[in-house]
């Protein structure tokens, strides 16, 4: 029963939070499209949730089993997203910030910086040119 309700509450937890971390990570310029997007997923999971039920014919609680693995796997990456507490928010690609992937939040800032800075390129990079 506590699996049962641990899952419930993770799914209900992690739908609502999807869409205050989607506007904090992502700049202004695309942040209606990570909008989307984070619609298009949770509506790709409500899809295949009925499917979890047929999971019962092989074990009888294979189901809530996912759904607890799953959300305890969700609060786990969690820890990963970078923190923005009172910071500004990026309005651009370019006011970004650099971001390691797998970089222990607990680590100094001052070691990451040092280990992962990036040149920036002073030429512009053209990434589409399309004339309709």
């Amino acid at each position: 029963m506590f699996l049962v309700l641990l899952g419930k509450f993770g799914v209900l937890a992690g739908n609502g939070l999807v869409y205050t971390y989607t506007g904090e990570l992502f700049p202004t310029v695309i942040r209606n499209t990570a909008m989307s997007s984070c619609a298009m997923f949770s509506r790709v999971g409500s899809s295949v949730s009925p499917y979890l039920l047929e999971m019962a014919g092989f074990n009888e609680f294979l189901p809530w089993i996912i759904v607890g693995v799953l959300s305890l796997l969700s609060i786990f990456l969690c820890i990963f997203l970078p923190e923005t507490f009172r910071q500004p928010l990026p309005d651009t690609i370019e006011q970004m910030p650099v971001t390691q992937w797998f970089a222990w939040p607990w680590a100094s800032k001052a070691a990451l910086k040092r280990k992962f800075t990036k040149k920036q390129s002073t030429s512009l990079e053209l990434i589409c040119t399309t004339r309709l």
